[in-house]
């Protein structure tokens, strides 16, 4: 009888897995090497589930070089997906046209868990909580946000919230839908306030909070240290020892980020960038990448004129760097990813490469942005952010203890936060999102609006396309002392915001 052991199965019949590094140790991948599948290819992927069983792996079975189908392979295929049930979550990837049409013929297809490549596969529900969870991740969070003035006058600017939930948490669920559970936060700007805020995150998430801090007179003080220094620090003291993914926390970006580390782990690269086509009008505004054919970058231009730019790909500050990649930065306050860590990395032969996203990006860095974000994620338009539980239709969210006035008149999409008092005859026309504790007097009128935490507005007043600030937060920026009863709205180019909101602006560096 022929010995089925995986050690001792003929060369030409072994699975090909992927690099372990490639996704985790959570996430087997397996491609039998073709042409035709054989139960001595399934040997191995069984011997590996039933080891995981208690771990809950997940097993991904690419088909990408089966090209000959038989009756006996999709029988196979069946009975693995049996052999696996309650022990792995399975997928399996069949990109030939044949193995397809058979598996339909046979009435399979709705049975078992088939995707039409491996990509689709890794970002489907089934594996994707799998993939990232050997890697880690850093959240740049410390910056001032001087450009969105006064909302960042009492509040960080990760915790501006869309539809009612801070920026940095919709961040933290995209990272922890890819198994992602260990993450730094860098603090810097109203720290406190974060770090309060963090501790009631998910328990389930291991999150290290690190404050930046600077050496002055030979003290450290509280202050700015720069992103690439705060990498820097993680690294020395051992916490970056695998694999990391850095984004920023003002920042809604839909991006795959098993693909992109997919990516990184296949072409060998340093460190992979992801990075967005933008109109060439708009380049000087962002940080512009020159690429090889490969994608491997090779010439950085930070905000050049449009008639001087190399090329449309914009950096969008997220990142997946190799721990080797941090392993002897310079201990030097001050240093940032973009203007001074890659660069350097580029100099001394480092291999950068590009992951080109084709989703949503939207940076809150404006008032006006905080209002094009929260508008377009009530259409439902916005990348992670969309309305939770909803309320006669797709179109409206009213959250708890709202209390309504007589003959108020709802037109969706609108977000009504908890606790909020809605006078009588009020109407508010979609999109609109009014944020927890705030009160509409009878008469008013709220359109294309957005409604911030406890602000007030007053008997029949006409909010259109405009911010409302709650009471004393449009004085802060003068220095006069707070009104106690009074709102404050700031006035938007509504046509201009909503034309820029279509395009993504730039991220923190």
């Amino acid at each position: 009888m022929q010995d089925l052991r995986p050690d001792r199965l003929p060369q030409h019949a072994m699975p090909v897995p992927l690099p372990p590094a490639a996704l985790s140790e959570r996430l087997i991948v397996f491609r039998p090497a073709g042409p035709s599948l054989s139960w001595q290819d399934l040997v191995p992927v069984l011997d590996r589930i039933t080891d995981g069983a208690r771990l809950r792996r997940g097993v991904l079975v690419d088909l990408a070089a089966i090209t000959a189908v038989s009756d006996t392979t999709a029988a196979l295929l069946h009975d693995l997906a049996c052999r696996a049930a309650g022990m792995a979550d399975l997928a399996i990837a069949t990109p030939a046209p044949a193995l397809g049409a058979r598996l339909e013929r046979l009435g399979l297809t709705a049975i078992l868990p088939l995707f039409p490549d491996r990509a689709s596969a890794l970002a489907s529900p089934v594996l994707r909580p799998h993939t990232l969870c050997h890697a880690r991740a850093v959240i740049l969070a410390a910056g001032k946000g001087s450009r969105a003035q006064p909302l960042t006058g009492l509040t960080p600017k990760p915790l501006l919230k869309v539809l009612g939930r801070p920026i940095l948490d919709w961040m933290i669920d995209h990272l922890a839908s890819f198994g992602l559970h260990r993450l730094a936060v860098n603090t810097g700007h109203l720290a406190s306030r974060l770090a309060a805020h963090l501790a009631t995150a998910d328990a389930a998430l291991d999150i290290r909070v690190q404050r930046e801090r600077r050496q002055r007179a030979g003290r450290l003080e509280d202050g700015p240290a720069g992103s690439a220094t705060t990498l820097a620090r993680l690294a020395r003291e051992g916490w970056i020892d695998r694999p990391v993914i850095v984004t920023c926390g003002d920042t809604l970006a839909d991006i795959d980020l098993a693909g992109m580390m997919m990516r990184q782990v296949e072409r060998g690269h340093a460190v992979t960038i992801a990075a967005m086509e933008v109109p060439r009008a708009r380049v000087a505004r962002y940080g512009i990448l020159a690429t090889d054919g490969d994608g491997t970058v090779h010439r950085f231009q930070e905000k050049p004129r449009p008639d001087e730019a190399v090329s449309r790909l914009a950096n969008m500050g997220i990142y997946i760097f190799s721990p080797e990649a941090l392993a002897h930065l310079p201990p030097e306050e001050g240093r940032d990813i973009g203007n001074h860590l890659l660069p350097s990395l580029l100099a001394h032969g480092a291999r950068i490469g590009v992951w080109h996203h084709r989703g949503g990006w939207r940076e809150v860095g404006t008032p006006a942005d905080l209002h094009a974000v929260n508008m377009a994620a009530a259409r439902g338009e916005a990348p992670l952010a969309r309305l939770p539980a909803l309320m006669r239709d797709e179109r409206i969210h009213v959250g708890n203890g709202v209390r309504f006035g007589p003959r108020v008149r709802l037109e969706g999409p609108v977000f009504i936060g908890d606790g909020v008092e809605i006078g009588g005859n009020c109407r508010i026309t979609g999109p609109a999102v009014i944020e927890r504790g705030a009160r509409m007097g009878p008469g008013s009128r709220v359109e294309n609006a957005l409604i911030l935490e406890r602000a007030t507005l007053p008997a029949r007043a006409q909010c259109i396309g405009t911010l409302v600030l709650p009471p004393g937060l449009g004085t802060m920026a003068t220095g006069n002392r707070p009104a106690r009863q009074q709102a404050s709205a700031i006035a938007l180019p509504v046509v201009n915001a909503c034309k820029d909101a279509a395009h993504p602006r730039p991220a923190c560096r």
